[in-house]
């Protein structure tokens, strides 16, 4: 056995009593298990244990924006592909920071437009359930709605 790799061994006494057919009324019965402890392995840094900064996230965007396939996909699809991001990956509270992050744009400057802009993110985050769940769709939702401004709120539904 290798001394660096620390083992322990756990005992178990099991004492079962039941009627037998042939007289026999108690069963005793004792064994050990050698149990192996793995050495501590340091704790793997990844986004959904962290908790990036603002400026880590708007540098994120900013990235994801200028190398997105805008050419092939569209210029006003990447926040899609972010917002699906942030929430799978453990990060739904994010999803207030993406909307003001777009909301500074110019396009998104008129309350019709930032309602446009809404209605798009509730569209992403409906058809998301479906991958990672309720819970975090709604978590960004309420995210979303903490920061909206009155006037752009949108109280239509879609089919």
């Amino acid at each position: 056995m290798d001394p660096q790799i620390p083992t322990s061994t756990t005992s178990y006494n099991v004492n079962t009593s039941f009627h037998k057919p042939d007289g026999q009324d108690n069963i005793s019965a004792s064994f050990a298990e050698p149990t192996h402890i793995p050495p501590k392995q340091p704790k793997k840094k990844n986004m959904s244990l962290t908790n990036p900064s603002k400026a880590d996230l708007h540098a994120l965007l900013t990235t994801l924006e200028s190398h997105f396939p805008s050419s092939t996909l569209g210029s006003e699809k990447w926040f899609i592909l972010a917002l699906a991001s942030l929430v799978a990956g453990g990060h739904p509270d994010l999803s207030a920071d993406l909307y003001l992050h777009l909301i500074a744009r110019p396009e998104y400057q008129t309350p019709k437009d930032r309602q446009a802009l809404v209605r798009r993110l509730r569209e992403v985050l409906v058809k998301l359930v479906a991958i990672v769940g309720v819970p975090k769709c709604i978590d960004a939702v309420f995210s979303i709605a903490g920061v909206e401004r009155e006037e752009d709120r949108d109280y239509s539904f879609s089919r």
